[in-house]
């Protein structure tokens, strides 16, 4: 109303994208009542970082652009790894997802510092409560392998913490 061109939401995280499942055939779950409010309020665009799942952009009422925070990571790690609190240089890193979720980050996060990666196979036992029962470790081509994860400095990353089950049990 007071004579904006365009109106740009810049939200760090979406609300509610997770929940993108359709109920009765017809309603798409609490982001789609999200994508309705924008567009309803006059927003033009969201900008939102490293959305859970980049098919909720399809069918969002307005125009979600995706900020992925890979690079952001890589070099982060990268420039804080001399940090003595940290890691030395001579020593190992492993980046590690604490599910099969965020693997594909987690590898690309990998690839960029040259180190090995790994993700926890889970089994989800009840609401909020999930178990951890293998550590799947990859080597930099992606190829199983095992090694002693004591040897190195582990960095596990993931999207999203609720309860901190996951992460917890992860460690």
């Amino acid at each position: 109303k007071a004579g904006a061109k365009k109106i740009v939401a810049v939200l760090p995280y979406l609300p509610y994208s997770r929940q993108d499942k359709s109920f009765y055939g017809r309603y798409t779950g609490s982001i789609d009542l999200i994508g309705k409010f924008f567009k309803t309020c006059g927003v033009d665009e969201v900008v939102s970082f490293d959305l859970h799942k980049p098919s909720i952009k399809l069918d969002f009422a307005v125009k979600l652009k995706e900020i992925s925070l890979i690079d952001f990571w890589a070099k982060f790690i990268k420039s804080n790894i001399s940090h003595k609190s940290l890691c030395s240089v001579n020593e190992k890193i492993c980046i590690v997802s604490p599910d099969k979720g965020h693997l594909d980050v987690v590898r690309k996060i990998a690839k960029q510092l040259g180190s090995d990666f790994a993700y926890i196979e889970k089994e989800r036992v009840g609401k909020d409560r999930s178990v951890a029962y293998n550590l799947i470790a990859k080597d930099l081509n992606g190829a199983s392998t095992e090694f002693p994860l004591a040897t190195k400095k582990v960095f596990l990353i993931d999207d999203i913490i609720d309860t901190g089950t996951t992460m917890f049990n992860a460690c």
